[in-house]
């Protein structure tokens, strides 16, 4: 298509956006509703048509269910009178993940923990609907240009499928292996039952996550070769590398490498539990600030999503973590955590302790405890002086 045609007898082409293995991807207008939106085109004459052509249908139909602000909307799908097939998507602004880590990784822990809570979000949703993404990976997690930062969308859904269907139909074809953007999944990516062809559910995705986060925090993915077999092979055998101590420490590094467990089972059993080991969010996001303009945004506190400005339910709250200002008032120590942890400003200024009420209400009070502390001081000191004399008499 050359900039200029009207496709489909309502979209005029505007610009070509990227090239990939299933087609060509425009820029368009809409004639109808002048709104610009992203073309996904797929030649009938283009090399493993059949099998790009049935991805590009999974993708309209799965997306199609797939409702929220964490997914591109679908507008249309069918083909042309020569047998091309297309697909008709909302235009985004922004760049994918790949690009980022590309210029920018290592990510901190903070911004890559931003990301991974808004694409757990996606994966939450699909995931509600049986619906396992299979192909996770950074091209496929795209930052939106917003007025304050950054908004993901969890994108291309072709090589999505039911939880519990096989991983890869064609992992005995190695020339299909070879082929990264087949639709079976990209090998770096790719979770150690999918590499098998065993079932895939949830924590195949997890798996996949684990593995984007670590080339966000490192800037490489955790296995790496020339040859995907190879890749293959050592996500199924081989344990996944360590993270930076820095990182390791974090709980977004535990929750990486519990993703990253050769054993589903050993993952994350849902997106809420993966959301709950990374923790509270920070101020940090993926593109500097990472809130959607006009839309609400949901809180994780262990496994309960709460609307901002909702008053927090105290047996939600971690162990670590104050449940309310008073418990701070008669634990010193808690009182330090809730500084160190930034956490004041969330929490209110901390009620003080009984003493410090005592004493600012109540001088005489403080003096008394004053001559008190003196005496008690007093008294060690002629214990450890008789100790040390009878130790003396001994010797």
């Amino acid at each position: 298509m050359e900039v200029g045609d009207v496709f489909s007898n309502r979209y005029t082409i505007q610009r070509e956006l990227v090239r990939i293995a299933s087609g060509n991807v425009y820029l368009a207008q809409d004639q109808n509703t002048k709104e610009r939106v992203a073309i996904k085109h797929l030649p009938a004459l283009a090399a493993n048509y059949a099998v790009f052509a049935s991805r590009m249908r999974r993708e309209a139909e799965l997306t199609s269910r797939l409702k929220g602000d964490r997914f591109t909307r679908i507008l249309e799908f069918g083909r042309t009178e020569s047998g091309d097939s297309f697909l008709v998507m909302e235009y985004l602004r922004g760049q994918p993940l790949s690009e980022v880590i590309r210029h920018e990784a290592p990510l901190s822990a903070s911004r890559t923990a931003a990301l991974a809570r808004q694409t757990l979000e996606a994966l939450s949703a699909a995931h509600q609907q049986g619906i396992v993404h299979r192909d996770l990976k950074p091209t496929n997690i795209f930052i939106c240009d917003t007025t304050d930062g950054g908004y993901v969308k969890v994108l291309d859904f072709g090589a999505a499928a039911p939880a519990g269907s096989a991983g890869n139909a064609a992992t005995t074809d190695l020339n299909k292996l070879t082929a990264r953007d087949s639709g079976l999944g990209t090998p770096d990516y790719m979770s150690p039952e999918q590499c098998r062809g065993a079932a895939v559910t949830s924590a195949s995705d997890f798996y996949a996550l684990g593995t984007v986060l670590f080339e966000a925090l490192t800037g490489a993915p955790p296995f790496k070769d020339p040859n995907p077999v190879q890749v293959m092979l050592m996500q199924i055998s081989r344990p996944a590398p360590a993270l930076p101590d820095e990182v390791a420490r974090t709980p977004l590094g535990r929750a990486v490498m519990t993703a990253l467990e050769k054993d589903p089972a050993a993952r994350f059993p849902s997106a809420e539990a993966f959301l709950a080991a990374i923790g509270a969010s920070s101020q940090e996001t993926a593109a500097g600030s990472m809130r959607s303009p006009q839309r609400q945004t949901l809180m994780l506190t262990g496994s309960v999503l709460l609307p901002p400005g909702a008053a927090i339910p105290a047996a939600a709250l971690p162990s670590t973590v104050p449940k309310h200002p008073s418990v701070t008032a008669s634990n010193p120590n808690m009182r330090e955590l809730v500084k160190s942890a930034g956490l004041a400003n969330q929490f209110g200024k901390a009620s003080p302790t009984a003493d410090e009420a005592a004493t600012a209400s109540h001088p005489a009070t403080a003096r008394r405890g004053g001559l008190g502390g003196v005496l008690v001081a007093a008294a060690i000191v002629i214990l450890l002086a008789l100790l040390g004399l009878g130790m003396w008499f001994l010797d």
